[in-house]
Formats: structure tokens, C-alpha cells, sequence
């Protein structure tokens, strides 16, 4: 198999942007024949996020006491896959835990994110 034309392949991406939805399905259809021609498919044309060292840098291996939800918090403050807005969001929820006050629909927001991440 071949490698992907990257031109091309941006080309198409671009179209993504037209307001005609036809126009949008044609550019996308001719993406994915683009991919097709790749051994590997989208996984070999966008290929996984190496973790860096600065991300590594931002882990907390700590899985705070407190029940449950403290440990969904410790697990998601380990992923270096979260952006900074959602890890301040949820050291704030960590200290809320550890005081006693976390909000139930902060509690709430917390599971649904760990089941997105999973």
C-alpha cells in the first residue's frame, strides 16, 4: 500500500468546511478513499499521542482517602491525557472531597468524565 498524500488528503479535510452538506459528504468519502489506500488506515495516518514529558510531569500517582469518587478523581488526575482546564477543575474537586463539600453535580460531572475517558 501506499503512503497517504498528505496534500490531498488536507485538501478534502478543508472541505469539511462548505456549507453545502453534499459537498461536505464528497470531500469526506473522498478522505476516507485517501485512508483506504494506507496500510494501517486513520490509525497509521494519525497516529497516537506519545506521552511527553511534560504531561508525564503532570500526573498524581496519590489516590487521596475519601471513598470512591476521591479515587475517580486520583485516577483521572493520573491520565496525562486531560487537558489543564479539566485538571485545575478537578484539583478543586479533590480539596472540596478532602473538606467535605463537594457539590453532588460536581460529583456528577466527575463520573460522567471518567465514563467518557474510561
Amino acid at each position: 500500500m501506499a503512503a497517504i498524500d498528505r496534500d490531498a488528503l488536507l485538501e478534502q479535510l478543508e472541505r469539511f468546511e462548505a456549507e453545502d452538506d453534499a459537498a461536505v459528504l464528497a470531500a469526506a468519502r473522498a478522505a476516507q478513499a485517501l485512508v483506504d489506500d494506507v496500510d494501517g488506515g486513520w490509525g497509521a495516518v494519525i497516529p497516537a499521542a506519545k506521552e511527553t514529558k511534560a504531561a508525564a510531569g503532570k500526573k498524581r500517582t496519590k489516590v487521596p482517602t475519601g471513598g470512591e469518587i476521591g479515587e475517580t478523581i486520583a485516577a483521572l488526575l493520573a491520565r496525562a491525557d486531560i487537558s489543564d482546564d479539566a485538571r485545575d477543575d478537578l484539583i478543586a474537586f479533590q480539596a472540596d472531597h478532602g473538606a467535605g463539600r463537594l457539590d453532588p453535580n460536581d460529583e456528577g460531572y466527575i463520573r460522567a468524565l471518567a465514563g467518557r475517558l474510561g
